[in-house]
């Protein structure tokens, strides 16, 4: 398990602590903010990978560090090694900055998902349904 105590003055103090953690492989950031944009609004959005799992169970948790909101994904490599993600939200990792990389482990598995993955063409019949509602809702707040 990794014991982490949330006292970090920024998001680079939490990596640089990540880093020295012996299980962490890699980290990667992805989404429209960078570990140095600390200015308000926003979150920021990692992947911590572990050399193997900690549970199948677990796939992230939120917190904030110095008051910006972080959404990190907890995988292991072995959620890399897969022909297709087991989660469609594990896609975003085709498009993702590398932050932190041991003996090019996160590098060959973005390498191997990019080959391997692939993102939708179309929204599926769920995906249209779900904006439509979401859409809708939100109109209909705002106009009442």
């Amino acid at each position: 398990m990794i014991d982490i105590k949330n006292s970090f003055t920024d998001i680079k103090s939490l990596i640089e602590n990540l880093k020295m953690k012996e299980q962490v492989v890699g980290i990667v950031e992805y989404g429209g903010r960078t570990f140095a944009d600390m200015e308000v609004g926003g979150d920021y959005d990692l992947t911590v990978i572990l050399n193997k799992p900690i549970s199948k169970n677990f796939t992230g948790v939120h917190f904030h560090v110095a008051g910006i909101p972080i959404d990190c994904m907890i995988l292991s490599v072995e959620d890399f090694l897969t022909d297709n993600p087991r989660d469609p939200f594990f896609l975003v990792h085709l498009n993702c900055n590398i932050l932190f990389d041991r003996n090019d482990i996160t590098k060959k598995i973005l390498e191997k998902i990019n080959s391997k993955w692939k993102l939708p063409e179309e929204l599926s019949d769920f995906e249209k349904h779900l904006f439509r509602f979401t859409f809708q809702h939100i109109l209909d707040k705002l106009e009442h």
